[in-house]
């Protein structure tokens, strides 16, 4: 039942929360995604193994930790959306993504800048 743009949450969460676990589920999938896509991208501008410019880095990295970041940020922010709409357990999910997150961006961010 839609009232207005909202749509009605009658369920408490309950589809909200099983997305929010697929998208927690999801998290290593996007991990090696990202690092597959990380080295195509770098491999097709023309980086080798030994050698490659800080550009080439950049423009392989940077999509890499875009998809990489992806299935933790959907995690956090639907499972923060569950625990709004009653369900309780929506923060499990969420806290899982933050952690990922924080983690991620710390270390992706120090290997960027330790590589210059």
């Amino acid at each position: 039942m839609r009232k207005g743009n909202l749509i009605s949450t009658s369920d408490n969460g309950k589809a909200a929360l099983k997305t929010a676990w697929m998208w927690t589920a999801l998290i290593p999938v996007g991990y090696f995604a990202a690092v597959a896509l990380g080295e195509v991208i770098y491999s097709a501008l023309g980086g080798t193994d030994t050698s490659g410019s800080f550009l080439v880095k950049a423009g392989a990295s940077i999509p890499a930790f875009a998809l990489m970041l992806l299935a933790p940020l959907q995690a956090t922010l639907i499972g923060r959306k569950a625990f709004m709409q009653g369900a309780k357990n929506g923060r499990v999910p969420s806290v899982i993504g933050i952690v990922v997150l924080i983690f991620i961006s710390t270390i992706g961010l120090a290997s960027i800048f330790m590589s210059v």
